[in-house]
């Protein structure tokens, strides 16, 4: 029986080491990784200002536009000028000129009747004029009389002379109420001319008519809108601001308008005080509008330079891993140039990843500086390693633009042609 065991023991403690040889892959030494394919680029000298992107509606600027409307109620005669033959709607008109009037029939013949009474009036007082030069005359005849009487033969008595002279203060003072009558219907029929002018709709101030808003035969009450005349030969853009944007503003900045041609504007106001329900501030930029290729009311992105433009060193947007905090770039380092098997160079090098320090942004210390949106370079300050947090130098690496996702330190790259 022991001669049997034994064997069968061996047996499989054979058969133990037979099948744990077979799950196993004879080792070999480790493969090279091969190299990472990424593109990259150098930084570079850009002339490249800051461009702060605002949101905005347009609108005519203070002054500019009027309202037309009734100052008085009445039954539309005519509009569009005189007898029809005056101005149509988006037409050019200047100060004064007649837009519409209303049926003035019944003021007119309030007026023409006063305009009567000051006739009657002008004759009442040269009625009085007479009185008191009549009255001047028998006061001057009575005291002539008076100086050659003597008390044994007297000309004229006293209360003659003393009831001439009352007689012509009586005519002085009804030749003044004459003349206040006249000066108090002079200033009622004044304003009755100005009650009149007021059915005849005039444009306040220089600019393009609107629409009519009116049709003849139709009573308009006191207030109603009949058009309206706007001046867009300048125009503003309404903006409103967090408060972050609107300290980078000042007036005179100069703007210009995105996905739009033509000259450029510049900020003509910024607010010293918030919204109180938003916290935002208002901002207008003004513009040049001559051809009209504006109108108001449209919603319109517009960019303010913020900071000039001169060159700074930057490298492309591209390159900006920006879903960390602080910002990372993928630089290549070591870079070597090899020929490959058709004999052709290529750059090889090592990942390294750095935190690009940048200036203010959002009210906090961030890794970027100025930015351009539409050249996409980013102005690049310094380059700071994240362990040592000591500077390296931005132009003796490239950076990498595409392939940066998933890199790491040290692993081997291969720079492809852009």
């Amino acid at each position: 029986m022991r001669s049997i065991l034994i064997p069968s023991f061996r047996s499989l403690a054979l058969l133990s080491l037979f099948s744990l040889g077979c799950g196993q892959t004879p080792t070999t030494p480790d493969e090279e990784k091969p190299p990472a394919p990424v593109k990259a680029v150098a930084a570079r000298m850009v002339e490249l200002g800051e461009w702060t992107e605002l949101l905005g509606t347009t609108q005519p600027i203070p002054g500019r536009a009027a309202r037309v409307s009734t100052a008085v109620e009445g039954r539309v005669t005519m509009i569009g000028g005189e007898d029809g033959a005056g101005v149509a709607e988006g037409d050019r008109v200047q100060p004064g000129q007649v837009l519409a009037r209303l049926d003035d029939r019944v003021a007119r013949a309030n007026r023409n009747k006063f305009a009567a009474t000051l006739a009657e009036l002008d004759e009442q007082k040269k009625q009085a004029d007479n009185a008191v030069e009549l009255a001047e005359l028998e006061v001057k005849r009575l005291e002539e009389l008076s100086r050659g009487s003597t008390a044994r033969n007297p000309l004229v008595s006293r209360v003659e002379l003393d009831k001439a002279r009352i007689a012509r203060k009586d005519a002085l003072s009804k030749q003044q109420g004459v003349a206040a009558h006249q000066t108090s219907a002079r200033a009622e029929l004044k304003a009755l001319d100005t009650q009149l002018d007021f059915y005849t709709l005039k444009a306040p101030i220089a600019g393009r008519l609107g629409l009519f808003q009116v049709q003849p035969g139709q009573t308009l009450a006191i207030g109603a809108t009949v058009t309206e005349v706007v001046d867009l030969d300048e125009i503003d853009i309404l903006c409103y601001t967090p408060p972050r944007t609107a300290r980078r503003l000042e007036v005179g900045q100069p703007a210009r308008l995105v996905g739009h041609k033509g000259p450029p504007g510049r900020v003509s106001f910024v607010a010293v005080q918030a919204q109180s329900d938003t916290g935002n501030f208002a901002v207008k930029v003004r513009f040049p509008n001559r051809d009209l290729a504006l109108r108001a009311n449209a919603v319109l992105r517009v960019q303010v330079r913020t900071q000039p433009e001169k060159e700074r060193l930057t490298i492309p947007e591209d390159a900006l891993l920006e879903d960390q905090d602080p910002p990372v770039v993928v630089v290549v380092e070591e870079i070597t140039t090899e020929k490959n098997d058709e004999g052709k160079e290529e750059k090889h090098g090592k990942a390294r990843q750095l935190e690009a320090v940048l200036g203010i942004r959002n009210r906090e210390q961030h890794r970027l500086g100025i930015r351009d949106r539409e050249q996409h370079p980013v102005e690049l300050r310094r380059l700071e390693d994240p362990k040592t947090h000591k500077e390296v130098s931005p132009r003796d690496v490239l950076f990498v633009i595409e392939g940066a996702n998933g890199l790491q330190d040290g692993d081997a790259l291969k720079v492809e042609d852009k």
